[in-house]
């Protein structure tokens, strides 16, 4: 009788990944302002509500709010922020 070779025996490196929560800020830069959306909430991950009027981009409020969304947008000329 022919001997059987012998199985394949792989051997995979496994490491457990942990998801990652998504940034709460998106930022685009477009030619003469600064558009900036952050999610309204709870900011920084320490589990406290934070006053939307108490977030601002150097000295500029907030421009827009999308409460379906739960963010708040700010626009500034890039020379102000």
């Amino acid at each position: 009788t022919d001997p059987q070779p012998e199985p394949l025996k792989l051997k995979f490196l496994f490491e457990q990944r942990f998801p990652v929560a998504a940034s709460p800020v998106a930022v685009e830069c477009r030619e003469d302002i600064a558009h900036v959306e952050g999610q309204k909430g709870t900011c920084f991950g320490i589990g406290q509500f934070i006053d939307p009027a108490d977030l601002t981009l150097g000295t500029c409020p907030a421009v827009a709010e999308d409460t379906a969304a739960q963010v708040l947008i700010y626009q500034s000329a890039l020379h102000e922020c």
